[in-house]
């Protein structure tokens, strides 16, 4: 049996993984795009969003304990080539909303600052400073809530257009998605030994989500600097993640290269609103991770009966 020391470490470790899954994949665009949501489309789209973004992380979590030789399907080269291309895209993406709420120089420099901690100090610190990163974001989202001198409206902006709801949920699908063909989850999905860090990520993020709801409605006079902390802690948490995903889907100097590579070219993400831009991506991975999910689960049965006929004999 496990002394108490030893689950009050289990518990300790689980929930640090369990933020740090959070961390990486609110990605700094998520603030934005939930803004966004709630502004161009309304409540329930946002609602349908952020639902589906909160159970994306348990759901993966329950697909892979149940059927984990899909984790080993990021060690063939075509699975390699658009998780590597997703993880260019995040840091893309990462850096250029840090460039909106800062400038552009801080952006370069933190996403800089961010490639050489985890070049010298690897993975494992990286998920450690995610927990950090965390708590900085909330608690900047906490501070406009509480210091906050106004409310920018007291209405909910309630939308029952259903192209703005079908919108919703067809993005809330390819969301659901999206830790199935990220390497940033896969990388701590190898770290869970059961589904609590899973759920612990699910149930912070959706902490985050409710936040962001209720920080739309609020506003104060440091609001420009307190929006800037938290979208530079959802941002260098992932940017962090991203990077550590490239030296683990290719190897260190590779994973180096890309990296810098992608800091040099990241203008070239043009995008008309950000929502929108979100959701194309979005939706197009789910069409590389519907065959992939349906083959560990043929391969899965497969070693079953095989091991069931083996076993006969």
């Amino acid at each position: 049996m496990q002394s108490v020391n030893q689950k009050t470490c289990v518990l300790k470790q689980d929930i640090i993984l369990g933020i740090s899954m959070t961390a990486s994949w609110a990605w700094g665009v998520s603030f934005a795009v939930g803004t966004s949501i709630i502004s161009e489309k309304g409540i329930l789209p946002f609602l349908i969003w952020a639902l589906a973004n909160s159970a994306a992380l348990l759901f993966f979590g329950l697909f892979i304990l149940k059927y984990p030789v899909y984790l080993s399907f990021s060690n063939l080269w075509y699975v390699k080539v658009p998780m590597v291309i997703i993880q260019i895209f995040s840091i893309w993406i990462n850096i250029k909303i840090m460039a909106y709420y800062t400038t552009i120089n801080i952006s370069i420099i933190l996403t800089a600052i961010v490639f050489v901690l985890v070049w010298i100090y690897g993975f494992n610190a990286s998920v450690k400073r995610n927990v950090i990163q965390f708590v900085v974001l909330v608690c900047a989202l906490l501070a406009i809530i509480f210091i906050s001198d106004s409310l920018k409206s007291n209405v909910l902006l309630m939308n029952n257009n259903l192209d703005y709801i079908s919108w919703a949920i067809v993005g809330g699908i390819g969301l659901i998605s999206g830790p199935f063909i990220d390497g940033q989850q896969h990388q701590r999905a190898l770290l869970a030994k059961n589904i609590n860090p899973f759920l612990i990520g699910s149930f912070f993020f959706g902490l985050y989500m409710v936040l962001v709801l209720i920080v739309f409605y609020y506003s104060t006079g440091f609001s420009w600097l307190l929006l800037a902390i938290t979208v530079i802690g959802l941002a260098t948490s992932t940017l962090e993640a991203a990077t550590s995903a490239l030296q683990k889907l290719t190897n260190i100097k590779i994973g180096i290269i890309i990296s810098v590579l992608a800091l040099l070219s990241w203008e070239i993400i043009k995008s008309p609103t950000i929502a929108d831009f979100w959701f194309w991506y979005a939706t197009k991975r789910i069409f590389i991770v519907i065959p992939l999910c349906l083959a560990a689960i043929w391969f899965s049965r497969k070693q079953m009966e095989t091991g069931d006929i083996n076993g006969n004999e």
